[in-house]
């Protein structure tokens, strides 16, 4: 890997209130850039310890052990007086101190290495900028330099001015600052450039953690981008909300929380959306003085984008769909990443790629409040007005006032009342020498000039004179309250009158009409023989169909009513989507697709990219994911995780034994020494296999691709560990059948990695090069060596591995340590105690991550067990020790092992399984992409396969490591005189003793025609599928008589009759 001699591309910066995100062009596409943790987002904060400073996810978790010095909110602050109203409520809120500097400025007082510090909001944010920076540079593996800021389109000149001083005191050179919502719009724009035709508008709503902007755009074909109009609040936002809810209800229990009292509420969402109306009405607002800006009706809104975690609550989704009428929300743009994938695609720009979709971008933004200066009067005379498109410049011509006049005072003004007094100061400067003439006779040349940035230059020339007087804008006196600025801004337009709404009725049916005329004429005119294509069509017709019927009964159908239809028409799940690739993993699960020419890691309803594989079983609910895994500690006993643990093994497996001591829910042994998760569900007891809980998790991932694609999932490759053996995957692939999908492959973890760096660095590789995955998830470990060849050929050379160690082997060892601790202390067994150990193993996963970054770290668990307060420290040597080699430890022995080669971090650890997985999908489905197409993969069995002979001897007939699919043959003779049956022991192993390897399966061969011994032959048949999957045949070779055995390892496969009554109750 290169050092970091050369200068990296020009990176996009969302610098945001509550996370922040970097992004950059490359190979051709945007990539988001994950962070030391492998999230595409990072914590704005920083903490301050008595030794170290930490900043972004390390920071994030020390807001509730270290309050007083962990700083986050940086962006609520920058820019703004000490004084100001909005100030002054915060600070009521923050942990932290905040004093009042010199001019009124905003300081945040910490203790840092045992002295106490002052810094400005600049300072934090330059921070958190710089961590931005690092980010960028371990990924890119050079210096960083060049940078495109986002900023909130209502950000005054004072709160840009200290963002781009932000960038400046972090190393950066700010090539540009745009707003938010404009980034997003690019980011949709390039996105979808293909499919824009003409002009469309765009409306971006943005609700971010601590402000709101909402943006009114035109896309022209080609990438020609216009701002109409932008309203928003600089200080609204996420934060403002008491609770964020994603499940229908959430239970808040905290054990201890005062005085050793356990304290538990629930809030339903319907209390959560009564909490929060008065803000949700505020965002209404907001938007309708946006669209009278813009001089535009709701419906001519083509597309709404949604941005910034806070759209996620239901209930700001459910009124914007009200608000327009039913309109589908566009949900294909990443809220936590648009905005910085915007800035990326100005910053290539502005780096001068030569890629001729993002050269083509043209942006024209626009300011958000009229600028001008005080005359005579006391009168604002505006210069630029507002929502006027910028970089722009004006000039205007005044003259003197008074006879003799030798000093004219410039007053700049930001706002829309008459009177300049009733707007806001931005700033004032004086213009001295003047020549002494009659008033008017002398002229001055007012210049006011906005650039790229929006920050304001204002210049006055004395025309006669030469004298020239200049003020750059930096509001020394601080911001316009938002408050004020409403008062400015006067409704032009009022809506819903009634022959609106009647128009708009009439227009809503007869466009129904139309869509249903239009897609009956094009099914009649298509003539194609492919079954797929026709059944599809025969979907479409029975929709039509049911349409008519209702539209005929329903002619008084609201406007909501009728566009719901349509849209059901033109948007609904008729087709399919294409296949998918899922990381089917132990601790958490990701999907991606191959779509618009590149792998899109598809995000869940909460924006995460990966998906906790954990199902929770409630009183009344079932939980998959997110939702479950909060459970962990509240409901441990129903709460099942693991279940790829348990997948296609015994219940007598040692390893199995050993992992139930340390599960809080329950397994029993099941018929045939099969494993079975006991929990409680709806009041009743259920058990459940491990099939069917994988199952679940397989169907969480399809509903999460479903959800984002818009279409029905049918198709999917899924990812198995390299070790998995063909009981492991015949289960797997049971899972799969009834979560509803067709399984078309399943390819080893490793090698699903291997494609994606593969294609990823495709135009980067000449020649042959050799690659080595270490694949250390959850709880599996694989080891693979594979050769990649120029034009897209994988071939894997060797696999070893483990699928019984991962990371939760290091969780263990870090809860045996604290329940160790604990019984040494207080005498108590922590191991009694379920719920307990739900928290201290949360606690414990938390903490390890912690220490991938920081040195050290504590868990501190109030009332954990018999009203006991745990506290524990863990120092990274301690960790180490524990488990001898760790998550930091092993990057460390890896250089080490490889005399000092650097790792390769340009793949994304979580995703890249995923993604190798989705290219495969996209091959498979016939993608017509020339990249995807020119993938061709070999790769090989771990174990090797055998008969057992002569009594206890394994013959090897695939040896390990042989490329699949394959098919070998192997002749062998009877062994006794007159012998008519031949029984055939299939194994799997490297020992030579059969019993000593693990047994696959038995058949048996009779009929066979009575000879002396020796004399008849038998041919073996190993037939290993692209899949993994071993059928084995016998034939004796005298006769047409055939035995054969698909291995399925039928003491751990289920039956088909168990698979259809579990896709039944997967249907439920």
């Amino acid at each position: 890997m290169q050092g970091k001699a050369s200068e990296a591309p020009g990176i996009g910066i969302d610098l945001g209130t509550t996370y922040s995100c970097v992004a950059v062009w490359r190979n051709g596409r945007i990539e988001i850039i994950p962070n030391d943790q492998g999230n595409r987002t990072t914590p704005s904060a920083v903490a301050f310890l008595e030794t170290e400073r930490l900043i972004g996810e390390g920071a994030k978790n020390q807001v509730a052990m270290n309050p007083a010095s962990t700083i986050f909110d940086a962006k609520r602050l920058i820019g703004r007086k000490f004084s100001d109203s909005k100030v002054q409520k915060d600070m009521k809120l923050w942990p932290f101190k905040v004093i009042q500097g010199v001019t009124d400025t905003p300081k945040i007082v910490v203790t840092y290495k045992g002295q106490d510090k002052e810094f400005l909001a600049e300072e934090i944010s330059s921070m958190i900028l710089g961590k931005m920076k690092e980010i960028a540079e371990a990924y890119l593996g050079k210096d960083v330099k060049n940078a495109v800021i986002t900023v909130p389109a209502y950000f005054n000149d004072s709160q840009r001015q200290a963002t781009k001083d932000a960038g400046l005191i972090a190393g950066l050179n700010i090539m540009r600052m745009i707003n938010e919502p404009t980034a997003a719009a690019i980011a949709y724009g390039l996105d979808h450039k293909s499919a824009i035709t003409g002009k469309i508008n765009v409306l971006v709503f943005d609700l971010g953690g601590g402000t709101f902007d909402v943006s009114l755009s035109t896309i022209e074909e080609g990438g020609i981008f216009e701002v109409k109009a932008v309203d928003g609040d600089t200080h609204f936002g996420g934060e403002d909300f008491d609770n964020q809810m994603a499940d229908h209800c959430t239970s808040l229990e905290l054990d201890g929380l005062h005085e050793g009292i356990d304290f538990s509420i629930r809030i339903t969402r319907a209390k959560f959306d009564e909490l929060n109306m008065s803000l949700f009405d505020k965002c209404i607002k907001i938007l309708e003085k946006c669209l009278t800006d813009a001089k535009m009706e709701k419906s001519w809104i083509d597309e709404i984008i949604l941005v910034g975690g806070s759209t996620r609550i239901p209930k700001v989704q459910h009124m914007l769909r009200e608000f327009f009428d039913g309109k589908e929300l566009c949900k294909s743009v990443h809220p936590d990443e648009a905005i910085a994938y915007g800035a990326a695609i100005i910053a290539a720009k502005l780096s001068g790629t030569s890629d001729k979709s993002v050269q083509e971008v043209l942006l024209r933004d626009v300011t958000p409040l009229s600028l001008g200066i005080e005359i005579k009067g006391k009168l604002f005379d505006v210069v630029i007005p507002r929502n006027t498109q910028i970089p722009t410049k004006k000039y205007e011509d005044y003259v003197t006032s008074v006879d003799n006049q030798t000093c004219v005072e410039t007053y700049v003004y930001q706002g829309e009342r008459t009177k300049s007094t009733e707007n806001h100061l931005l700033g004032m400067f004086l213009t001295t020498g003047i020549p002494p003439a009659p008033k008017g006779d002398i002229k001055f040349e007012d210049c006011f000039e906005i650039d790229a940035d929006g920050i304001l230059t204002v210049t006055s020339q004395i025309l006669s004179a030469g004298i020239t007087s200049k003020l750059t804008i930096t509001n020394k006196k601080g911001r316009l309250p938002k408050e004020e600025i409403e008062r400015m801004i006067k409704d032009a337009e009022k809506y819903k009158l009634e022959d609106q709404e009647y128009k708009k009725r009439v227009n809503a049916y007869n466009a129904l009409e139309d869509c249903l005329y239009t897609i009956k004429k094009k099914i009649k005119e298509c003539n194609v023989n492919n079954k797929d294509i026709r059944n599809n069509l025969k979907k479409m017709e029975h929709a039509i169909a049911d349409v008519t019927r209702w539209l005929d009964d329903n002619q008084g159908a609201s406007i909501d009513e009728l566009q719901r239809k349509k849209i059901f028409l033109e948007f609904g799940k008729v087709s399919e989507a294409p296949g998918i690739g899922i990381d089917l993993g132990t601790t958490y699960s990701c999907v991606a697709v191959w779509r618009n020419g590149r792998i899109e890691t598809i995000p869940n309803d909460q924006g995460n990219r990966t998906t906790p594989s954990a199902v929770a079983f409630l009183e009344t609910d079932r939980l998959i994911g997110e939702g479950a895994k909060n459970q962990v500690a509240m409901n441990p006993a129903s709460t099942i995780f693991d279940a790829k643990r348990l997948i296609g093994r015994r219940f007598s497996d040692s390893k199995v034994l050993e992992d139930i001591k340390l599960w809080p829910f329950k397994v029993i042994q099941g018929l045939d020494d099969t494993p079975k998760i006991v929990v409680t569900y709806k009041g009743q007891k259920k058990e459940f296999l491990a099939e069917e809980v994988s199952s679940m998790i397989l169907g969480k991932t399809k509903e999460i691709a479903e959800a984002y694609l818009g279409k029905e999932v049918k198709n999917a490759v899924i990812t198995i560990p390299a070790y998995f053996n063909d009981s492991q995957r015949q289960a797997t692939k049971d899972a799969g059948t009834i979560a509803g999908l067709n399984i078309m492959r399943m390819i080893n973890e490793p090698t699903a990695a291997a494609i994606a760096y593969g294609l990823d660095h495709k135009s980067a590789i000449t020649g042959k090069i050799n690659v080595l995955i270490f694949d250390l998830g959850g709880g599996t470990f694989d080891v693979s060596l594979s050769t990649i060849e120029e034009g897209g050929i994988f071939e894997v050379k060797a696999v070893d591995g483990d699928t019984h160690l991962g990371g939760e082997d290091f969780d263990n060892r870090m809860v045996d340590h604290c329940v160790r601790e604990f019984e040494r202390k207080w005498k108590e067994d922590l191991m009694v105690n379920k719920k307990a150990m739900g928290r201290l193993r949360s606690a414990c996963e938390k903490g390890k991550r912690i220490l991938s970054s920081a040195t050290q770290t504590s868990i501190e668990l109030d009332g954990l067990h018999a009203g006991i307060d745990f506290s524990i420290r863990f120092t990274r040597a301690k960790f180490e020790e524990l488990n001898m080699n760790l998550i930091p430890k092993v990057q460390h022995m890896l250089q080490e092992f490889f005399d000092g080669k650097e790792l390769c971090k340009s793949v994304h650890p979580d995703e890249a399984i995923a993604c190798g997985a989705a290219i495969i999908a996209a091959k498979l489905t016939g993608t017509s992409d020339k990249n995807v197409q020119e993938v061709l993969l070999t790769d090989v069995t771990p174990l090797s396969l055998g008969l057992e002979i002569n009594g206890d001897l394994l013959d090897v007939v695939i040896p390990r490591n042989t490329q699949i699919p394959t098919k070998k043959y192997k002749d062998y003779f009877t062994s006794a005189d007159n012998q008519t049956c031949a029984d055939f022991y299939v194994y799997q192993g490297e020992r030579s003793k059969s019993t000593d390897n693990h047994l696959l399966g038995m058949f048996s061969t009779t009929g066979i025609p009575p000879a002396p011994k020796r004399e008849i032959k038998l041919k073996a048949c190993f037939d290993i599928d692209a899949d993994g999957i071993l059928t084995v045949t016998s034939q004796v070779l005298s006769t047409d008589i055939t035995s054969k055995l698909t291995i399925t390892n039928k003491k751990g496969r289920l039956p088909k009759e168990e698979i259809e009554r579990m896709i039944k109750d997967a249907e439920k």
